[in-house]
């Protein structure tokens, strides 16, 4: 076979196969999809996870299955997105720790490079917490007594590899403070050691935080997002209280293999959009204490480069070594 002829039945197959693509992708869908959540099944994540995929399920008119595929801080079934075929039929159901593995490193995959990114679904904020019967009632007594005190407050995470350890360490460098930083295996254990006084402080998400608060149980200290929460609207941001620029958010999102169809991606944006603009669906999720916070595949793309770029800075400033790796 001559090159002239082997270049023209190259460019045959490659046109075959780009029309091939737009007839799969104008399909689209015509078969079940799934949503892979790499998160155990009945916490707060499975929760919105499903909800979503319920209500996407109704409007494509294929049935979204989600596929629960824990372990390894959520890697295992994010692995799985990165590896599966880019043909619209496998999603992912990303939360922040994917950008904190991002900004760890270290990982079988690229966090950015290897996925498409659909759309933002939520944020939320978590709440700094303080027992009721510690000297200090604000943010800013408790830093200062943890500068006469170094490494004597007592700080509980659900381990160095969560948004709410690495919340600590942002405020313990802004702040020019040191904590006796003390990692559990899960929010639950976080909360009994801290009702059972074992501890000074934890983070919690806003709408649980509200209820120990409530029942006298926690004084709130700060929220750690960027503008006050709508749940504890009194109580002041970290960034406020004299630490600008502070900010920890968590999040939930949909991505896709890298190379999935722009216009599949697309549709699948344009169905969140219109999911998450149900009263029904927002009455429900800030029910649980979320934000609706939706957007383009830009946006998302943009939200996930300046996590992992500020999460990588804290991440190698405090030396921090991953979990489960």
């Amino acid at each position: 076979m001559t090159k002239g002829m082997y270049r023209f039945l190259r460019c045959v197959g490659l046109a075959l196969a780009v029309g091939a693509a737009g007839a799969a992708s104008a399909a689209w869908p015509d078969r079940p999809i799934r949503m892979i959540v790499p998160l155990p099944p009945g916490g707060g994540g499975d929760s919105v996870a499903r909800l979503v995929s319920a209500e996407l399920t109704k409007r494509l008119g294929q049935t979204v299955v989600v596929e629960n595929r824990s372990g390894g801080s959520s890697i295992i079934g994010t692995q799985a997105v990165a590896r599966a075929p880019n043909d619209g039929y496998t999603f992912l159901f990303a939360t922040d720790f994917h950008v904190i593995n991002g900004a760890f490193g270290n990982l079988p995959y690229d966090s950015v490079e290897d996925f498409a990114m659909v759309a933002q679904l939520i944020d939320f904020q978590i709440v700094l917490l303080s027992r009721p019967n510690r000297s200090w009632k604000s943010l800013a007594d408790m830093v200062a007594q943890a500068r006469k005190t170094p490494g004597k407050v007592i700080a509980a995470s659900p381990g160095t590899s969560s948004p709410h350890y690495l919340a600590y360490k942002l405020l313990e460098q802004m702040a020019g403070i040191e904590f006796l930083n003390v990692p559990y295996q899960g929010t639950g254990p976080v909360t009994a050691a801290f009702l059972g006084d074992q501890v000074d402080l934890m983070f919690a998400g806003v709408g649980a935080g509200k209820v120990l608060v409530e029942q006298g149980r926690a004084v709130p200290l700060a929220v750690t997002g960027p503008e006050r929460d709508r749940l504890l609207p009194n109580l002041p941001t970290v960034a406020e209280s004299g630490y600008p620029g502070y900010s920890i958010v968590s999040w939930m999102a949909v991505m896709a293999p890298a190379g999935t169809p722009a216009d599949i991606v697309d549709r699948m944006n344009k169905a969140i959009r219109a999911t998450l603009a149900e009263k029904s669906v927002q009455s429900q999720l800030t029910d649980l204490g979320f934000s609706i916070r939706t957007g383009s595949p830009d946006d998302l793309k943009k939200l996930v480069v300046s996590d992992i770029k500020k999460l990588r800075g804290v991440i190698q400033a405090a030396h921090i070594q991953a979990e489960n790796r």
